[in-house]
């Protein structure tokens, strides 16, 4: 640019305006993240933060990381010093909301989602993440109205419909759910928790060929997603295909080492072609990662009584019943095996 000033021309060089030492460090550790370098990324925002303790924006993306990773913990002391350093940022109340809800915290997150949508009134994830929380709250009225809302203000938000898809089907509004689904995959079809929501609803309906179908993409998508693995394998065995099922169970397990019920269905299937101590190992991998999961002692029961270890047996009807607290036919059989063993 060329300014002329008492008739002397002067030529003005812009320069950028020198940034700190933690900024630098942050934006690298932003090209991790974009490279999926996760632990370089985290060491980055690590190291502006030692640079600059009251940097709030390597709090938020040190806090997704620690998210992401599953440290809910870490993940929530860092958006608390996001909001301490810059409470005017929308984005840092939601993060921590997210952290509240997962942590059942209903009505902390809410307050967090309503401040968030407070200093943006058009924060369609805000609304989206306050939605679920009153859907989890069983509040689906509210729950409805705040997925509908980020969708107006959103209109390709796939996981706004997808959401509203979970809201519908928990209230059996079945095709609706499928309707919100389709649209969800429709937006984004790299989405696997839509392919596996969809899946589901597949499956009740009895198109198990098209519920397989969604499966399998959740899983291309995601080989680590052990949800998706676990309704393959249910659907696998409602069609036969018993190696194929514990194929996936197995691969539920190594995406899940403390996924119960693959370890308990896994279980039955070794029970139904007579391998009992394979049924048993099963069971009692399940006891270890949840001692009160009462099915696996039901199970275990069963297959122990089965091969004449009636006090195994016994110990485990009675640990059943201990508990399984519902009036069902699964407690009555329960307390009749314990009477006759005790009787023996």
């Amino acid at each position: 640019m060329k300014i002329r000033v008492q008739g002397l021309p002067i030529f003005v060089l812009l320069f950028a305006a020198a940034c700190s030492p933690a900024q630098g460090i942050y934006e690298r550790g932003l090209g991790h993240v974009e490279q999926g370098e996760f632990d370089a990324a985290l060491a980055a925002f690590d190291e502006a933060l030692a640079e600059d303790s009251e940097f709030a924006a390597a709090y938020l993306e040190r806090g997704q990381l620690h998210l992401d990773s599953g440290n809910e913990s870490a993940a929530l002391a860092d958006f608390e010093m996001a909001v301490q350093f810059d409470s005017d940022n929308p984005e840092a109340y939601a993060n921590r909301g997210v952290v509240l809800a997962e942590q059942g915290e209903f009505e902390a997150a809410i307050a967090d989602f309503e401040s968030a949508i407070e200093l943006d009134p058009e924060y369609a994830r805000a609304y989206n993440n306050r939605g679920n929380t009153h859907r989890r709250m069983q509040q689906y009225m509210e729950a409805m109205q705040d997925f509908e809302t980020a969708i107006e203000l959103d209109p390709e938000y796939a996981r706004a419909y997808n959401n509203l898809g979970n809201l519908y089907q928990e209230i059996d509004e079945v095709f609706l759910a499928l309707e919100n689904f389709n649209r969800a995959i429709e937006l984004d079809d790299e989405y696997p928790l839509a392919h596996n929501n969809r899946g589901i609803l597949y499956a009740a309906f009895g198109d198990l060929e098209s519920a397989l179908a969604d499966f399998d993409r959740a899983i291309e998508l995601d080989p680590g997603y052990a949800d998706a693995y676990y309704n393959r394998a249910l659907t696998q065995e409602r069609l036969g295909n018993v190696r194929f099922a514990i194929e996936d169970y197995t691969a539920t397990i190594e995406a899940d080492p403390k996924y119960v019920h693959a370890y308990v269905n896994r279980g039955v299937i070794w029970a139904t072609v007579g391998e009992l101590e394979d049924a048993i190992a099963e069971y009692t991998a399940a006891i270890e990662v949840d001692p009160e999961f009462a099915g696996a002692y039901l199970n275990r029961a069963l297959a122990y009584e089965d091969l004449g270890r009636r006090e195994l047996a016994l110990a485990d009807y009675e640990r059943f019943v201990e508990l399984y607290s519902i009036q069902d036919q699964l407690r009555f059989m329960a307390e009749a095996r314990i009477n006759l063993l005790r009787e023996e």
